[in-house]
């Protein structure tokens, strides 16, 4: 503070510290009014923590210990823990052990597609038995499961192929395409007014789509499969034109002295998965990270590492629940300051330049596209979250004077429409970009 010298010279240290203290409480007084006294936020339950990562100082808490749901914000942990463990060119792909007449192979969590452009010579011609996961239930601990048809929630799986959905287009002369193509028959055309555009029972793949308003021909639509049998058997036939049996043998626990195949992952991916919010990708990414730490799929084994040992010296009162990759589960529980620690790390890891360039940018990319929007350059880059009545957003807001702060918003038991809590959330970066 330039008015700081001649003060000290005027007043002396002691009221110079009573000037900084009355000061520092004005600040405080005015985001009390923004977060903790705001009318809309007491409306629910909200913490909000804001920090300096170079001064290594937090500027503001609310409820910053507190436990919430953080809905996708738990990407910002799958991300962190990619950056920990996996070698983006060289992540595990596929356990395989040839038998001479036959293949049989184990899943890491890489889709099929990506599996099959990798040279795998054992596999021409001959007879292939592919191991599904007997461990790996098809949804994540809490999720709701009346959600299955919609298209945020895909089934975990070991090898899933096409993203574990049905894709669904519109091709230069009006026609529908379908991804993969032999479910095509599987989509039941039908013209009704009311209900959902797309519907499908739940045990099988039976689709109804709804013809009633035309598509145009940026018409794109993605459905979730139901990965049973007959289904996998005909994904990996198509992919690797062999004949398919399903087995259900675990990983073998001396899988060291299985071959295994390792691929190149596009960093795109962790780009679109925080960008996008993709669920699918958090999920199978979250496999992979196991498949690499551990040579098996148990999530629940990695995600104790990370929490107890890998993160141990985050040093927050409380501790946290997590429990999936894509945070669609409201089990997980954690603190505004825990993400904090997260976006320090990752900063620390990656840089400041390189973690903004991952998330979405206010007014410009990703989910928040659309929000924010002030006719300036990019000032907030953020995760953000939701499930029915929560809403998060955590990130890096950047300050008139060119400061980069770290803040976590949590807002649970969410009462009123997300758009009025980011209009109350942008107050609160409007003053901080003008206080800072």
């Amino acid at each position: 503070m330039i008015i700081a010298p001649a003060l000290y010279r005027l007043l002396g240290p002691f009221f110079l510290l009573i000037y900084l203290s009355i000061l520092h409480a004005q600040t405080d007084e005015i985001l009390d009014r923004l977060v903790a006294q705001n009318p809309v936020f007491e409306q629910g339950y909200s913490g909000f923590c804001l920090y300096d990562p170079v001064g290594k100082e937090f500027l503001y808490e609310y409820r910053a210990d507190q436990r919430f749901t953080p809905a996708s914000n738990i990407k910002l942990l799958t991300f962190l823990l990619v950056e920990e463990l996996l070698d983006m060119d060289r992540v595990p792909a596929l356990w395989f052990k040839d038998f001479g007449s036959r293949v049989e192979v184990w899943g890491t969590g890489l889709p099929l597609e990506m599996v099959t452009k990798i040279p795998f010579p054992e596999a021409k011609g001959k007879p292939m038995i592919i191991h599904q996961a007997p461990s790996l239930a098809r949804y994540g601990p809490g999720w709701s499961y009346d959600d299955y048809e919609y298209g945020y929630v895909f089934e975990r799986s070991s090898l899933p192929a096409y993203g574990n959905r049905l894709s669904i287009s519109v091709d230069s002369i009006g026609a529908l395409v379908y991804e993969p193509g032999f479910l095509a028959d599987s989509v039941q055309l039908i013209g009704e007014e009311e209900g959902p555009l797309i519907s499908r029972e739940e045990w099988t793949n039976h689709f109804e789509l709804d013809t009633t308003s035309g598509f145009t021909s940026d018409f794109e639509l993605g459905v979730s499969l139901r990965l049973d049998d007959a289904t996998v058997r005909a994904l990996y036939k198509s992919a690797w034109h062999s004949d398919i049996e399903l087995g259900q043998q675990p990983i073998p626990v001396s899988n060291s002295a299985l071959p295994l195949l390792r691929a190149a992952l596009p960093d795109s991916i962790l780009t679109h998965t925080l960008q996008e919010s993709d669920n699918f990708w958090a999920e199978q990414l979250l496999l992979l990270c196991a498949s690499e730490r551990q040579s098996n799929l148990d999530v629940e084994t990695l995600l104790e590492y990370a929490t107890d040992t890998l993160w141990a010296d985050w040093q927050t009162p409380i501790e946290m629940d997590w429990v999936d990759g894509s945070g669609l589960s409201r089990y997980n529980q954690l603190s505004p300051r825990h993400l904090i620690r997260v976006l320090e790390r990752l900063q620390e890891k990656l840089g400041l330049d390189d973690l903004k360039s991952y998330l979405p940018a206010n007014g410009i990319s990703g989910t928040l596209e659309d929000r924010f929007i002030t006719g300036r350059p990019p000032y907030i880059w953020a995760k953000t979250g939701s499930l029915r009545h929560v809403l998060a957003l955590s990130g890096i807001v950047k300050t008139k004077s060119g400061r980069h702060l770290l803040f976590s918003f949590m807002h649970n038991n969410r009462q009123v429409g997300s758009r009025i809590y980011y209009r109350e959330m942008e107050k609160v970066f409007t003053y901080l970009y003008n206080k800072y």
